[in-house]
């Protein structure tokens, strides 16, 4: 269940309130959650851009009962009765309130000393999503926080949301509306507008013809390694035959480039490149963290993808159907437990398309529409670098925006290192503050919130 408001990611400050307040609901669970386990039931309870989720699990005859437990833990004021008296709501508990507020900061503080793979991620979600917020600015608010910020805020946070449900498993119908209905009787909560509801966490669209690095020193003085999460916005998750052959490119690349940055040229104990869907948009992406320097990793990684096309073009038939089909079976693939299943259609649910078919159709369309000279055209829209200096690029479809996360501690470079890191210079547009990011952000536009277009090549 996924409760949506825009109050959770208004500021940074009410970010923080939310999350201190879920640390302090979960703390007056652990009684409750000791008990359920024992019962064979469970729950679980996250914060994010939109509002926070909460997953109940384990035998049906016992759900009923921790649902209802938990939403009157959740709620200040729930509108609920036991023995003709109003039972009582969320308070907040001055002593755990200190203690996790101790416990959090000390996370924030710690995630200075996490491994720069994890800041470049940090850092890419930060730069591509609206109600995102960077470690120091939550460090900043945890800081300032009081109980009464909490006491303050959290009854207005139930004012107006929306609710959303997947109820999955071993039960009836009746007891399926059941679960949903507790939220009318206990916490009596209003929809949220229409108006509001555009106000939710989107994400961004790069500008065609971009070509952008985001450079940033990792705060550690030991950590020898750097990162380089390189991200190319290829298009909208709807267009589903742009989606079936990035599917395809995805899978015919994913070895070579393991075989030739990894085991080759050695760049980095950690490094894959794979296609993914995040927030309606698809993306075709590399990951790099070793010990070299973040711009000769960009060059090496460009010059891997430049040698993908006579790749693909020099391969058999019979090599590129057995990508079709590893990529067709991998679609439909059986999910081999429940939860795994649940999260498919969850995920559904939360990229806000409700469209539980899309393996089965994009299976079809691999099958039926991909063909090397598909691949070739996508390759050559959307994923082929830049060959010139920067101001002479003319590619109207190629969008990329890498992040780099250098470490204090730099290797020396050879001649022909050098050389390369100066090319890549020239090709790209160096950013290195969040000031230059977010004035260049001011004019990128969201990605569309309906697009339902099936879309061409």
């Amino acid at each position: 269940m996924s409760f949506r408001t825009p109050m959770v990611s208004a500021t940074s400050k009410s970010y923080m309130i939310v999350l201190v307040f879920l640390s302090l609901v979960k703390d007056a669970l652990t009684e409750y959650s000791y008990f359920s386990s024992v019962a064979g039931a469970g729950y679980s309870l996250t914060l994010n851009e939109d509002g926070f989720n909460l997953m109940v699990y384990g035998f049906n005859d016992k759900l009923y009962t921790l649902l209802e437990t938990i939403l009157i833990k959740i709620h200040p004021n729930p509108q609920c009765f036991k023995d003709d008296k109003k039972v009582v709501g969320f308070k907040t508990d001055h002593e755990r309130f200190a203690v996790i507020v101790e416990q959090l900061t000390r996370e924030f503080k710690n995630f200075e000393n996490e491994n720069p793979d994890s800041h470049a991620s940090s850092w890419t979600e930060w730069i591509f999503k609206t109600n995102k917020f960077t470690n120091d600015e939550k460090l900043l608010e945890i800081k300032l926080l009081k109980p009464a910020d909490i006491d303050t805020f959290i009854p207005h946070l139930f004012s107006n949301v929306i609710v959303d449900s997947l109820i999955h498993g071993n039960i009836t119908d009746t007891g399926a509306q059941q679960l949903p209905n507790l939220f009318d009787r206990i916490w009596k909560i209003q929809p949220l507008p229409l108006s509001k509801q555009l106000e939710m966490s989107r994400s961004y669209e790069i500008p065609y013809n971009t070509s952008i690095i985001f450079e940033q020193i990792h705060p550690s003085k030991e950590n020898p390694n750097s990162a380089v999460e390189y991200s190319l916005q290829i298009g909208h998750s709807s267009q589903m035959v742009l989606r079936a052959n990035l599917a395809v490119f995805g899978q015919i690349a994913s070895e070579p480039a393991f075989n030739q940055l990894r085991t080759k040229e050695q760049l980095g104990y950690s490094c894959f490149a794979k296609n993914n869907v995040e927030d309606g948009i698809m993306w075709y992406k590399v990951y790099i963290q070793g010990e070299h320097d973040p711009m000769y990793v960009e060059s090496r990684i460009e010059d891997f993808l430049s040698s993908i096309r006579t790749l693909i073009e020099e391969m058999s038939e019979s090599a590129f159907t057995t990508n079709i089909l590893a990529v067709r079976t991998s679609l439909l693939e059986t999910d081999k437990q429940m939860y795994s299943e649940t999260f498919r259609y969850w995920s559904a649910i939360t990229d806000q398309h409700c469209d539980f078919h899309v393996p089965e159709k994009l299976a079809e369309f691999v099958s039926t529409v991909v063909t090397k000279e598909t691949v070739l055209e996508l390759f050559d829209k959307f994923i082929k670098p830049f060959e010139n200096n920067k101001r002479e690029q003319k590619n109207e479809n190629r969008r990329k925006l890498s992040v780099h996360v250098r470490s204090r501690l730099q290797n020396d470079k050879t001649e022909d290192e050098k050389k390369e890191i100066d090319q890549v210079i020239e090709k790209n547009d160096i950013l290195k503050t969040e000031r230059e990011i977010l004035e260049l952000r001011s004019l990128w536009r969201f990605v569309p919130l309906i697009n339902n277009k099936m879309g061409k090549l």
